[in-house]
């Protein structure tokens, strides 16, 4: 992103910086960082002709300090991004700044679930992303060890994906210390397979279900379990799917991009209309019942679903309108779930603002 050539220009009121892209994010990071004090929101809003999109966040001179100016002088010629000088508080439409729609936001502390029962390559990626290139410390918390840390030093824990024996390995006394975590204010992040144990038999954070393989066969006469559609084996493979047992998971897909459309009405939307996120595995979870928590991004629909690769046809039908990232509230904290990682060997640079939205904007619509 080009940096700019000059100062900015002086404000009477403050600096608004729009939240649109991964570059936008950084420059947030590296304010918080140096202790400005902002606050993000979650409704677009109108100055003069001057449209400012939902996550914008504003630094004004009151809460900063007469200094504000050269400050972000400074951080703009270091970290390049954009800032708008605002002359006035006034809002000509959306949310004004006294509003409950602006939400303090600060330099989040951030703790990773890490090693024995942790995906190294997940935790790998998601502490490079965060850490190189948002600029977020993330301080490694061992899943053993998990019941006896002291998460109240936190904001945010992230635990990456995981392996089958994680729940064991963390204990009824790690289950409890996240839950309490969440529960007291703090926001869980769970990616790809660690979804697997946020349901209500082990950390009981998630209500997702994952859903079995999609059939094609449909009764003929549903109230009555003698009859059944007519079949043509013309080959071993029609055979082998008609004796295949309906309870079987969808067929395993080596890895896709596929395109999700984004809930405007959720600020982990923040900056996108849609996104392009990898698909890969066998599991495809049955979006959340409103009562249940936010469906924040879906994949489209089965005909607009595929943006790159080929895709089993069973597949493509199953997974349109499916969710990719999910929230939910809990107590005074929150919940969110990645269906897949979308730091996958960090190259879909396209979602590092989705995860500064899951970091850093975030904690700040916690109590």
């Amino acid at each position: 992103q080009p940096k700019p050539t000059g100062e900015l220009a002086e404000a009477a009121f403050g600096y608004a910086l729009p939240w649109t892209d991964t570059g936008q994010a950084r420059l947030l990071v590296a304010a918080l960082r140096d202790g400005l004090r902002g606050a993000t929101t979650d409704e677009a809003f109108t100055q003069g002709t001057t449209v400012f999109p939902r996550g914008t966040v504003v630094f004004s001179v009151g809460r900063n300090g007469d200094d504000l100016q050269e400050r972000l002088s400074a951080l703009l010629a270091e970290h390049g991004g954009e800032l708008i000088p605002m002359q006035t508080s006034w809002v000509d439409e959306g949310p004004h700044f006294g509003s409950s729609s602006f939400q303090d936001v600060t330099m989040p502390k951030v703790a990773m679930a890490w090693g024995m029962g942790t995906s190294y390559l997940s935790t790998g990626s998601s502490r490079y992303v965060l850490e190189r290139r948002l600029g977020i410390p993330v301080t490694p918390i061992r899943v053993q060890h998990m019941g006896v840390a002291d998460l109240t030093r936190y904001d945010v824990l992230l635990v990456p994906e995981t392996q089958r024996q994680m729940p064991q390995i963390l204990g009824g006394g790690g289950a409890a210390a996240i839950k309490e975590f969440a529960e007291e204010g703090g926001v869980v992040i769970g990616i790809g397979s660690a979804l697997g144990a946020f349901g209500p038999d082990d950390l009981d954070l998630l209500s997702l279900q994952t859903e079995e393989r999609l059939s094609e066969k449909e009764a003929i006469d549903r109230g009555s379990e003698s009859k059944v559609p007519g079949t043509e084996l013309w080959s071993e493979e029609d055979y082998r799917d008609a004796i295949r047992s309906g309870s079987e998971r969808p067929d395993r897909v080596p890895g896709v991009l596929l395109n999700a459309d984004a809930n405007p009405d959720h600020f982990l939307s923040a900056g996108y209309q849609e996104a392009v996120a990898l698909f890969r595995g066998s599991t495809i979870y049955a979006p959340l019942q409103e009562d249940q928590g936010t469906n924040v991004f879906t994949y489209k629909g089965a005909d607009e679903v595929l943006a790159s690769g080929y895709l089993w046809d069973d597949v493509r039908k199953q997974v349109g309108r499916k969710p990719f990232v999910v929230a939910r509230n809990v107590s005074d904290g929150m919940v969110i779930g990645f269906a897949q990682d979308p730091t996958t060997r960090a190259y879909l640079g396209g979602l590092d603002l989705l995860i500064a939205n899951a970091v850093v904007l975030a904690p700040a619509y916690t109590d």
